[in-house]
């Protein structure tokens, strides 16, 4: 059986409020760059492992569409 994973551009992806222990002194210090860069090498290997969608970006700010196959993996 093929499997699929379904991915968004991490373009609005930020840590904007503290919910738990991992995100304590975190608050706006993700790097936009690097984190595009990140997500564009995991996309390249994913992609030549299975069938991927990559979601379209969102306007607005959707904290967790980042994690879109979260549940997938």
């Amino acid at each position: 059986m093929s499997k699929t994973i379904v991915m968004c551009e991490p373009n609005l992806f930020n840590v904007n409020y503290e919910i738990n222990p991992w995100m304590v002194s975190k608050v706006n210090s993700v790097s936009s760059e690097v984190a595009l860069n990140q997500w564009e090498n995991l996309k390249t290997i994913i992609g030549s492992e299975t069938k991927l969608v990559v979601i379209p970006k969102q306007s607005t700010i959707i904290p967790d569409i980042v994690f879109t196959a979260n549940s997938g993996l």
